[in-house]
């Protein structure tokens, strides 16, 4: 069920309050939240997520390097050694970017 033009009045959220988790369950699984609006829960979609930054990009890279990955490289892992080069190359170009001026 599409619950894009659900709304239901603040009175009556413990009446309905089995209603009220199915639609949240629902927003949850389709971008969207419950909002107050006045005397009304409203369904909203939700805004977009801002894009990350550089530093955000590298930080999430550097955390795919596991303890983990390094161990299996230390031991002769070549999959593991290619799969840190990949990602110590991404974190490279990015930190070039940042140093350019680049956010």
């Amino acid at each position: 069920m599409d619950y894009k033009d659900w709304r239901m009045p603040k009175c009556e959220v413990e009446q309905r309050q089995a209603e009220y988790i199915k639609v949240a369950e629902w927003c949850n699984s389709n971008g969207f939240h419950i909002e107050e609006h006045g005397e009304y829960y409203i369904v909203v979609i939700n805004p977009p997520m801002p894009a990350p930054t550089i530093q955000q990009q590298i930080e999430a890279l550097e955390g795919r390097i596991t303890d983990r990955n390094l161990r299996s490289a230390l031991l002769g892992d070549s999959y593991a050694k290619h799969k840190i080069e990949v990602i110590e190359a991404q974190i490279a170009e990015l930190r070039k970017q940042l140093e350019g001026g680049a956010q």
